[in-house]
């Protein structure tokens, strides 16, 4: 018998796992496999599956497993509850004891900087009110400049062209 292709082998392949294959065919199906690493790992793949065949590993692999205990769930619960941060958890420390010297001033400055950042606001917040006054003056200037200058332009255009005409007779 000729050597086989992959074609052939994965024509035959259900014949091979049946054992159905003559002794020649068989013979050169092993050749085959011997020199082919992709039919060798796929009929490898399929003797892997057969494993499953062992009463052991099948209820190891394919059954549910094992019933959890009635009180699972609440254990489970009472964990969560015990790792919850609690409010003030960082502050406690603070408000247990006594307090030294570099924590009234760190509570001295948080105030004091608190205080600070009010007052600059209710500041930049008349400023604001002051620059849109500035804005508006500033855009009624603009409408006034661009009225005069639509009541002037036939008059500075002829300017203009007087002034043109006179430096080129200048030069």
């Amino acid at each position: 018998m000729s050597a086989l292709k992959c074609s052939d082998v994965l024509r035959r392949l259900e014949a091979y796992w049946d054992d159905a294959l003559t002794e020649a065919e068989r013979a050169a199906f092993d050749a085959h496999l011997g020199t082919c690493p992709a039919c060798r790992d796929l009929v490898e793949g399929r003797d892997l599956l057969h494993d499953l065949d062992d009463p052991e590993l099948a209820r190891r692999v394919l059954h549910e497993p094992p019933p959890l205990p009635a009180d699972f769930t609440a254990r489970v619960m009472a964990r969560v509850e015990a790792e919850r941060p609690r409010p003030f958890a960082l502050l406690w420390p603070w408000l247990q004891g006594s307090w030294t010297v570099h924590q009234y001033a760190s509570a001295a400055y948080a105030l004091a900087a608190t205080l600070v950042v009010v007052s600059l606001g209710s500041r930049v917040f008349l400023w604001s009110q002051a620059t849109d006054r500035l804005a508006v003056w500033a855009a009624k200037g603009q409408a006034y400049w661009a009225a005069f200058q639509a009541w002037s332009g036939p008059l500075s255009e002829r300017l203009l062209g007087m002034w043109h005409a006179l430096t080129a007779m200048l030069y």
